[in-house]
């Protein structure tokens, strides 16, 4: 239920007030996005191994598949390498870096393109899984509610359902399935995708707070026909 959105948590407790968790809906009765969710199972995890996050992260899933620049805290070799985040303002800030050993597993992932493009061919190929969780990552998990631009009357472009599995959101335009993730803060924006059967994907990793534009600016040239690109243009037409 972390995985997918279904602890019933709120994004994060009240916004950062210093208060205790408390549940906006029923664990499992749909789709309430929540960074505190995935949070907790890390915490969970940590407990129920005995073993750091991270060194768990490291050994199943980074080191195995090459991903030798992927970090969640801060590590020694990270000095100079930091892509430096910019507001929206186009002031340039320190970057929201975890101290070492202290990892949120809901924010800021520090990787290269390289490395991610490199999970993202392993997730499609399913590498490393056992064939049932393969099969449960590929599963859609539950509905997710509709970006504004798609309410009825959903505007030119919008997918046909928008759900979500195991970490990866599931955009259905027409026959035409994609798998997908994105995240943005106040100095970053991040957006990648890829079309399981036919292999064709792309990373855009950006840091501004203006990434949104940036990342449609580069699809118009990259893919503009793609179904992601497309979908991009009605939301940014609402």
């Amino acid at each position: 239920m972390a995985l997918t959105h279904q602890t019933g948590f709120p994004n994060w407790r009240n916004d950062g007030a210093k208060k205790p968790l408390a549940f906006i809906a029923d664990p499992g009765s749909g789709f309430t996005y929540s960074g505190e969710g995935y949070e907790h199972l890390r915490r969970f995890i940590a407990k129920k191994t005995g073993q750091p996050f991270e060194t768990l992260a490291d050994a199943l899933v980074f080191k195995p598949s090459g991903m030798n620049s992927t970090t969640y805290s801060e590590r020694p070799w990270m000095t100079g390498r930091i892509a430096v985040p910019m507001d929206r303002d186009g002031a340039h800030k320190s970057p929201d870096l975890a101290s070492t050993g202290n990892p949120n597993a809901a924010d800021n992932l520090f990787v290269t393109v390289a490395d991610y493009a490199v999970f993202m061919i392993s997730a499609v190929n399913n590498e490393r899984l056992p064939a049932d969780i393969a099969r449960e990552r590929q599963r859609i998990q539950v509905h997710m509610p509709a970006a504004d631009a798609c309410k009825v009357p959903a505007t030119d472009g919008c997918p046909t359902s928008t759900d979500f599995n195991l970490g990866w959101t599931v955009y259905q335009f027409g026959e035409t399935r994609i798998l997908s993730n994105s995240g943005m803060d106040w100095g970053e924006f991040a957006l990648v995708y890829i079309d399981p059967v036919t292999r064709n994907g792309m990373l855009l990793f950006t840091n501004g707070g203006n990434g949104v534009r940036v990342a449609m600016d580069a699809l118009a040239i990259f893919d503009f026909d793609s179904p992601v690109a497309a979908y991009g243009r009605a939301q940014m037409r609402k």
